[in-house]
């Protein structure tokens, strides 16, 4: 009886007996299971006294089937209180006994709450692992994948049971050396925690990049048994901060384009408003100066497209020839272009003329004759095409925005490299290459899109890898110049009778040129060093004043201060504002003062004439 007696209270388990529904026996473990002194504080208490509420249906129910003599083990989870109201989770087995010749029910419980706390702490941190979005890896000591996440199978297009067992060089993509994973493996050995990037080549051959920490797990006794690794996706973090990179960059660059546009337009004016000067005195000589037109005019041009790519800048809509913007660009091809490419140019010399940017439609050109020599590395052949073509209802409806009627046709075909099927729709997009980061920003063609766009055209790619590709764009005509072209007239018609003009710039060469040719036009020139000199010179001469002609960028007082002064002064005098670039609100702030008259810098003594003639005849 003592040997029993000692078995019993010395269970791990707590040990009780019910009869009449009422304690009567409990064990020392009981005792202190249920946070009492004693066992007197517990005998004698109802079932329903220390069953949580919850679970007193099923647990009174099972009990009156043990003490109805039901027979055999059955383990329930109940959940018990304690004398101080607190819950314990027990797993009990109850058995139908005789205890003092009465039917009694004996139990066994053992507390599992911490067991419980436990195995839900782990439930949760599986579903955790198994949830998170970033890729989970387990291996063994030697390397072996023993566990990988849902995410692992997403990331890499690797289910689990492809993986399981195998090495995680299967993911290598050949861009790191063995060095970089022998570093890594010496560090995990010495037990440290490795942090670093991968690019890792996913299950399709697609390349992508992850952020990984990489530590060791230990058992009880310190000693490594498995590795673990978390890592993150970040090949699309990169890319955006690549891309905030480059807007960076090209809003560094359009900040720059302003100032030196600024400047080149101060030094080119000169020149291109004393050729014609140059012409009437050197006649036999128009060969040179014709030379020094066109190159003066290029590097004008050059200005306005960079301050077109980096600020959106938009010119004046012209008629323009097709056929002279092929053979302009033909000769920039044939001095610049590799020896390799062979250039084959047709273009109908009939073509109605287009309305557009002289600056931006070049541009269209250029760009795609760029890219279609860089598709060419090897040599190849490169057509430039130039057509009129009626567009049918049923053609139209196959490509995006293109409407029906006739069009001028531009097309670019190259004998390259042609473009894959899988990235042909994003090659518009912005930032968007398949160059290197150090050959090409991705802008050409999302510039190019965004022209035809402006110019109401459309566009078209065809493209076989591996055969070359043509990109053809469509512009409207412009109807009411049909077969005809716009030519800047050689000759200067209008002349002045004498009349004072003021001419206001900051730069000397500027000004000595513009009076000069204010001189030969038969005007009368004032100049003035800023717009602080410029009012002084309006009051001095402000009754035979009758015209003004003013930089907009200036020191000390710029464009827009001095014809405010000049408003309070001379509020009807005619403004001309000649500026490289002209912001939208500082446009609307000119309006807003009466002054809409302006002049493109650097601008000819062509221009000079008609500006002034538009002035005043409206005077």
């Amino acid at each position: 009886e003592d040997r029993y007696r000692q078995l019993v209270e010395e269970s791990p388990d707590a040990i009780g007996i019910y009869q009449d529904h009422r304690l009567v026996f409990v064990n020392s473990t009981a005792v202190k299971q249920f946070g009492a002194r004693s066992a007197a504080e517990l005998l004698g208490r109802e079932s329903q006294q220390i069953i949580h509420p919850d679970d007193r249906g099923k647990a009174l129910d099972r009990l009156r089937r043990r003490l109805a003599g039901e027979t055999g083990l059955y383990p329930a989870e109940v959940r018990y209180l304690r004398l101080d109201g607190t819950v314990v989770l027990m797993e009990v087995s109850a058995t139908h006994i005789v205890f003092d010749g009465k039917p009694a029910v004996q139990f066994i419980a053992r507390d599992i709450t911490d067991r419980k706390r436990a195995e839900a702490t782990n439930l949760q941190l599986a579903m955790a692992v198994e949830q998170v979005v970033e890729s989970i890896v387990i291996t063994d000591v030697t390397g072996k994948i023993i566990y990988v996440n849902p995410a692992f199978e997403k990331i890499t297009g690797y289910t689990r049971t492809e993986v399981l067992g195998h090495n995680p060089r299967l993911l290598k993509s050949g861009k790191h050396d063995p060095e970089f994973y022998q570093r890594m493996w010496a560090a995990l050995a010495r037990g440290e925690v490795w942090e670093g990037r991968f690019i890792n080549q996913q299950k399709n051959g697609s390349l992508y990049e992850e952020a990984a920490t990489i530590s060791a797990i230990r058992d009880a006794s310190g000693q490594i048994i498995s590795y673990v690794a978390v890592k993150r996706d970040i090949t699309e973090r990169l890319k955006n901060e690549r891309l905030a990179l480059r807007s960076q960059r090209l809003e560094s660059i359009g900040t720059l384009a302003g100032g030196v546009a600024h400047d080149l337009n101060n030094a080119l004016a000169p020149i291109m408003m004393g050729v014609e000067m140059l012409r009437m005195q050197y006649p036999k000589e128009s060969g040179i100066i014709d030379m020094f037109q066109a190159s003066a005019k290029r590097a004008a041009d050059m200005v306005r497209q960079l301050l077109s790519f980096a600020k959106g800048a938009q010119g004046e809509r012209v008629s323009l020839q097709p056929a002279r913007l092929v053979k302009e660009l033909e000769n920039l091809m044939k001095g610049s272009f590799p020896k390799n490419i062979q250039l084959v140019v047709r273009c109908d010399p009939n073509l109605p003329t287009v309305l557009g940017d002289a600056t931006q439609l070049p541009q269209i050109l250029l760009n795609l004759c760029v890219n279609a020599r860089d598709a060419m590395p090897f040599g190849g052949t490169l057509t430039l095409e130039a057509q009129c073509l009626e567009v049918d209802a049923t053609y139209a409806s196959s490509i995006p925005e293109a409407r029906p009627g006739k069009y001028v046709v531009l097309r670019v075909r190259d004998t390259g490299t042609g473009i894959a099927p899988e990235i042909i729709d994003r090659i518009f997009d912005p930032f968007f290459t398949t160059k290197d980061p150090d050959k090409g920003t991705g802008l050409g063609l999302s510039t190019v899109m965004g022209i035809v766009k402006g110019h109401g055209g459309f566009l078209q790619v065809y493209s076989q890898p591996g055969k070359g590709s043509t990109f053809a764009v469509y512009l409207p005509p412009d109807c009411s110049r049909l077969g005809t072209e716009f030519v800047a007239k050689t000759e200067v018609e209008f002349r002045g009778q004498g009349e004072t003009i003021l001419f206001v710039d900051d730069e000397a060469a500027l000004r000595d040129v513009a009076c000069a040719v204010l001189r030969r036009l038969n005007f009368t020139p004032l100049s003035a060093t800023d717009g602080a000199d410029g009012l002084i010179q309006a009051a001095e001469h402000r009754s035979e004043l009758l015209a003004i002609i003013t930089d907009l960028h200036m020191p000390h007082m710029d464009g827009l201060a001095f014809v405010r002064a000049l408003r309070r002064m001379l509020p009807d005098i005619p403004v001309v504002v000649a500026s490289g670039r002209m912001e939208d609100a500082l446009a609307g702030e000119f309006k807003s003062l009466g002054v809409t008259s302006r002049l493109d810098k650097p601008f000819t003594e062509v221009e000079l004439a008609e500006a002034l003639k538009k002035l005043l005849s409206t005077k």
